[in-house]
């Protein structure tokens, strides 16, 4: 970020990722930072701004390559850690129920370590709805979700529907 104080590089990227889910910061600020922390924590730092950015075309970007099976774990971790932001619904509603056919997808072409990560840092945790948790349970149901994954999108299900219980208690 030109301009601004000295930070350490993680607060420095904390900042840019507010600033970019608030599109406050563009992609060539991202960049910039990305040629000035060339670390892995800085090229991570980078894929998730640009993941988080609220733009449609950077959204389809960021889905995919979480899609495209060509990221790192670390890279996919970070893209789905931008990709899906609570102040961003209605720019990602289309994306909630392609979710799960694709976590679904990933784990019927026997890419376990991809669908662990989209499972564990790619929930959509901020669509806390009765849909979200509807066509979770259908993918949990589906049978294409195997041993330890469906345990992680069991436990996330049912985080989400914790939340679900406290909005409507309230």
């Amino acid at each position: 970020m030109p301009g601004g104080p000295d930070l350490d590089s993680r607060l420095r990227w904390q900042i840019l990722l507010r600033l970019a889910v608030l599109g406050a910061a563009s992609r060539a600020e991202i960049e910039h930072d990305a040629d000035r922390d060339g670390t892995a924590a800085g090229q991570l730092g980078a894929a998730r701004c640009r993941a988080a950015l609220p733009g449609r075309d950077a959204k389809q970007a960021a889905w995919a390559a979480m899609q495209s099976g060509t990221l790192s774990g670390y890279e996919l971790a970070a893209t789905a850690q931008g990709f899906w932001q609570a102040d961003q619904p209605g720019l990602l509603a289309g994306y909630v129920p392609r979710y799960f056919t694709a976590l679904a997808g990933v784990a019927a072409d026997g890419a376990a370590d991809m669908a662990r990560m989209l499972c564990v840092h790619g929930f959509p945790h901020h669509a806390a709805e009765a849909a979200t948790v509807q066509a979770g349970q259908r993918c949990l149901d589906s049978g294409d979700l195997t041993g330890s994954l469906r345990r992680l999108l069991a436990d996330q299900l049912e985080d989400l529907r914790r939340s679900l219980a406290v909005r409507s208690a309230r």
